[in-house]
Parts: C-alpha cells; structure tokens; sequence
C-alpha cells in the first residue's frame, strides 16, 4: 500500500484459513455453479451468489509501506471504497524459482547484483528466487 487503508477504503480480502479446507471444498463443489464458472475462466473465477465464501471473506486493512502476502488459491478479492479516500497499491504476482527454468540463473546474477552485500531472511531469498522452495 502507498498508503494507509482502513476498513472503508476498500481494498484487500480474502478467507484466512482456506488453503486447509480447499482440496475438501473443491470435492463438495465440483458439481455446482462455482465449478461451472471455474471451467469458463482463465485466471478470473466469480464466486456464486449466496456462497459462504461471500460471509468468510475477511477484508484487510494495512498501513502505508505494507507488504500483503497470499497464496492465490486462497479467494481473495478487492471490495469497494466507500469513502473518499484514495485508494493506491500495486500487485506483484510471485512463482516458486524452478530449477534449471528459463533465465533462472541470469534473473538471480541480477538480483544479486542488485542487492549487494544487504542480508537476506531465508523467505527473501525464497520470494527473490534466489532458494528453490515448495508450496
């Protein structure tokens, strides 16, 4: 966030704790509208209308310099601003390093470079692609 927001401002939500229940749920729903809308959609998947989903999302609030990190099965959405706030962030989409993957290892000589000498924590390396790592 480039900037504080709270509960009014919109912007950040998802349901905290899905990522232990999805492979339950998606057995429980393979047959109903959210699987239907799941095979038209490519990367953008509505939620149904009615869906307890809708009652778990949980939004986020977050001061100006936060970093907000989430797995991308986890249903996440932006909700509306309802005040007169402006809203400003950006979104950065990670992937796990794949070894032996195109450009790897030119991308983390880069990185490297970049960084210099500044220490990094074990997840830093794993976010930067410099550590392989498993999800």
């Amino acid at each position: 966030n480039f900037g504080d927001s709270k509960a009014g401002d919109g912007g950040f939500c998802c349901v905290p704790g899905f990522h232990k229940v999805i492979k339950e749920w998606s057995e429980n729903t393979k047959y109903s509208p959210y699987a239907f809308n799941m095979q038209k959609a490519f990367d953008f998947v509505e939620v149904p209308v009615g869906s307890p989903l809708h009652e778990q999302s949980v939004p986020i609030s977050a001061r100006a310099g936060s970093l907000i990190i989430w797995r991308g099965e986890i249903p996440h959405c932006n909700y509306p601003n309802n005040s007169s706030a402006l809203r400003l962030n950006q979104y950065l989409k990670f992937f796990p390093a794949q070894p032996n993957g195109n450009g790897l290892e030119k991308r983390q000589e880069y990185i490297r470079a970049l960084i210099g000498n500044f220490p990094l924590t074990d997840l830093s390396e794993k976010i930067l692609s410099l550590k392989e790592w498993q999800y």
